[in-house]
C-alpha cells in the first residue's frame, strides 16, 4: 500500500495530499527541490501543524540521520538527483574534482591532494579510479 493519502484532482491526475495542503498554504507550486516533511513521521497525518516545508537535501539528511531504511529505487533516484556537489555531504565541487584529476596526472600524491582539499586519501583514490564523480 502506498503510504501517502492521494487526492484525485482530475481524470487520471492525482497528487499526494500533504503536498497539496502545503501548496495551498504557501500559495504556490512546490519547487522541484522542496519536500514536505511529516513532523510526527506519520505519513497519514496531514494536518498543517504536522507538515514542514524543507529542501530535499535537508529532508534527506534528516531521515538518513535517523537511520531510516532507504529502498533501492529511492537510492537510485536520489543518486541522480544529488549527484556530485549537489549531494548532502559533498565536500568537493566539479571544478575541484577536475583539478584533482589533473594534479594526479602530474604526479601529485593522494596524501598531498587529500590534505589540500580536506578529504580522505580514500576519496582521492576513488576519484582517480572513477568510482565516484564518474559523471564528469
Amino acid at each position: 500500500m502506498y503510504k501517502y493519502k492521494k487526492l484525485k484532482l482530475a481524470k487520471n491526475v492525482t497528487m499526494d495530499e500533504h503536498r497539496f495542503i502545503m501548496m495551498r498554504y504557501i500559495g504556490r507550486v512546490l519547487d522541484i527541490d522542496e519536500s514536505v516533511h511529516h513532523r510526527d513521521e506519520n505519513p497519514r497525518n496531514n494536518s498543517l501543524g504536522n507538515l514542514e516545508l524543507m529542501s530535499r537535501k535537508n529532508h534527506m539528511k534528516l531521515h538518513i540521520g535517523k537511520g531510516h531504511p532507504c529502498p533501492e529505487y529511492v537510492k537510485e533516484k536520489l543518486s541522480k538527483l544529488y549527484r556530485g556537489e549537489k549531494g548532502p555531504s559533498a565536500k568537493l565541487t566539479e571544478t575541484s574534482v577536475l583539478a584533482i584529476r589533473e594534479a594526479l596526472t602530474q604526479g601529485q600524491t593522494l596524501r598531498t591532494l587529500g590534505n589540500q582539499y580536506g578529504v580522505a586519501i580514500r576519496t582521492i583514490l576513488r576519484i582517480k579510479q572513477r568510482d565516484t564523480w564518474n559523471h564528469i
